[in-house]
């Protein structure tokens, strides 16, 4: 009786749906809600049906999920609420979701981070308009909306955290997908993404070439105020505390959260001054990263 119970409270119209009047093909896993309502796309030279689509973001979403709770030490009652994520095939119910659940007029891709994240897109042409495209931005924005609400639900783009709220974005894309060419800044429409979503050989050549400091400019940023190449420096240095540094990412997030200033975070958790932990960062992008290409020095793709 309670798992009937359970199936019959589901199968009831949430309020997306009764914001649009209709009932919305949805997934639910255990850290997300996905609606997928598109037409059959794209999936190099084949076709992917809408079911098997969601049930591919689904699990996608549910991999970034394992990553990001291997990183930041998830605990039971971290996260407070379930990630949404919508996708749309007709632009006008998107915009009909942005203006009612995400409190935007625009016509674009847009989430909410913090307490209730939520993403919505539709399968705009020629932007969003392919499984591929749609797995990456998914995965992109499933890593934003997971640690916006992981621990304490706050999103920490916009004080003092631009750097990491960037990093984790691009790097679960990455790790997914084995490139990253989302961006959460509204001009990434208009422009070329940085070296075309492989950044490994890219940024060990400008670390050896440019040796004025960087972090000491990128940690005040915001998110949206980052060019695209400071997007791929954050993503660098957020895989050189993944890998040598795992154990320093939950406090340090945590204490982004609660506005402690990223020099007290690092001198904190990183035992070193942010010039210091610069040059431990560039020492190991020049040790690990290829010269050409995207792949280790050990030969194995990251």
């Amino acid at each position: 009786p309670t798992r009937k119970k359970a199936i019959g409270d589901w199968l009831l119209p949430n309020a997306l749906e009764r914001h649009l009047e209709r009932s919305l093909p949805r997934v639910e896993t255990e850290h997300f809600t996905l609606v997928v309502d598109t037409e059959t796309l794209k999936d190099g030279r084949k076709r992917i049906d809408p079911h098997a689509l969601a049930h591919r973001l689904a699990a996608d979403a549910e991999h970034v999920a394992a990553k990001v709770a291997e990183h930041f030490a998830v605990q039971p009652g971290d996260y407070s609420a379930k990630m949404r994520i919508w996708i749309f095939k007709d632009p006008d119910e998107h915009q009909k979701a942005m203006v009612r659940f995400l409190r935007s007029s625009g016509t674009g891709d847009f989430k909410t981070l913090g307490p209730q994240p939520v993403f919505s897109v539709w399968t705009e042409r020629p932007t969003f308009d392919n499984v591929p495209k749609l797995r990456a931005v998914c995965a992109h924005n499933a890593g934003h909306m997971l640690v916006s609400n992981l621990q304490r639900p706050i999103w920490v783009g916009d004080i003092g955290g631009g750097w990491i709220d960037a990093a984790v974005g691009h790097w679960y894309e990455y790790e997914l997908l084995e490139r990253t060419l989302n961006y959460c800044v509204e001009e990434a429409r208009l422009a070329e993404g940085y070296a075309r979503g492989q950044w490994r050989s890219a940024i060990k050549k400008r670390l050896r070439k440019e040796e004025e400091p960087f972090l000491p400019r990128l940690l005040p940023q915001r998110t949206a105020e980052m060019a695209h190449s400071e997007h791929a420096l954050a993503w660098s240095f957020f895989d050189y505390l993944v890998a040598e540094k795992p154990a320093a990412l939950r406090p340090i997030l945590v204490d982004l959260k609660n506005r402690v200033p990223s020099r007290d975070v690092f001198k904190n958790h990183l035992d070193g001054s942010v010039l210091q932990i610069e040059e431990a960062w560039r020492d190991w992008v020049a040790a690990t990263y290829p010269s050409r290409g995207d792949r280790s020095q050990e030969g194995k793709q990251r």
